[in-house]
């Protein structure tokens, strides 16, 4: 038998703790928002040409693990696959392959 799991407390968390792109995600997951587009900026600002992200500014460099981590902090916004930006995300792992 699975125990019930109460969301009502980590989501009080969020609202109250959480940074703006944790409470607006929420909104997006809650509430069926759109994302805005601050959290679209601040989940995918700083892209490469390559359509990868570095670890760091000062990275020459784009790096799969980064670019993944990009790519679900995007689904976790709501933001659409369809997004000319993320599909660029997804385009770069098989090209650096």
């Amino acid at each position: 038998m699975r125990a019930a799991v109460n969301y009502a407390k980590p989501i009080e968390f969020i609202r109250a703790n959480g940074d703006t792109r944790h409470r607006e995600s929420l909104g997006v997951l809650l509430e069926s928002r759109q994302p805005s587009d601050e959290l679209i900026q601040s989940v995918l600002g700083d892209q490469r040409t390559d359509g990868g992200w570095s670890v760091s500014s000062h990275d020459d460099v784009s790096s799969v693990n980064q670019t993944l981590w990009r790519l679900t902090l995007a689904e976790e916004a709501g933001i659409d696959a369809g997004h000319e930006r993320v599909r660029g995300a997804c385009d770069f792992p098989r090209q650096a392959q």
